[in-house]
């Protein structure tokens, strides 16, 4: 619905709140069918948000959406199977913008300068590292 529509938080504090949801992941494995795909669609709906309002603050809290929902495809229910994988769909395609493509091809491309080794994965190289192993044996059910 359009209750959402008088919600006007600041990127900062939505992010913030996104990282409190995403860090409590230990309590995802006990919530029921419902309550995971309300906590998807917050997860979800945060996210575009952020992606909309402030594209550098979303791109690094990304892999963490990622890392979070991804076991959700395991899920015994299909309904939640299904709302996973269209809140992840959405994601890649409202959250991931060109500067977080030239990150992950120049990362990709041995980025010269020095202490390159030292910085930190690009955020969509850590989505793609997720994306990868979820295609291990475990989801192909």
């Amino acid at each position: 619905g359009g209750g959402g529509a008088g919600m006007h938080l600041a990127p900062a504090t939505l992010a913030e709140i996104l990282k409190l949801v995403l860090g409590a992941e230990d309590l995802w494995d006990k919530y029921d069918a419902d309550a995971l795909l309300s906590l998807t669609r917050l997860v979800e709906a945060g996210f575009l948000r952020l992606a909309a309002a402030d594209p550098g603050l979303c791109a690094p809290r990304l892999p963490a959406a990622f890392h979070t929902l991804l076991p959700q495809l395991c899920s015994q229910q299909s309904g939640v199977q299904f709302g996973t994988s269209q809140a992840l769909r959405n994601l890649v395609v409202d959250c991931i913008d060109q500067p977080m493509v030239d990150a992950a091809c120049s990362e990709a491309g041995g980025g010269a300068g020095a202490g390159a080794g030292a910085r930190k994965q690009a955020p969509l190289a850590s989505v793609l590292v997720a994306v990868e192993a979820a295609m291990g044996p475990r989801y192909q059910e």
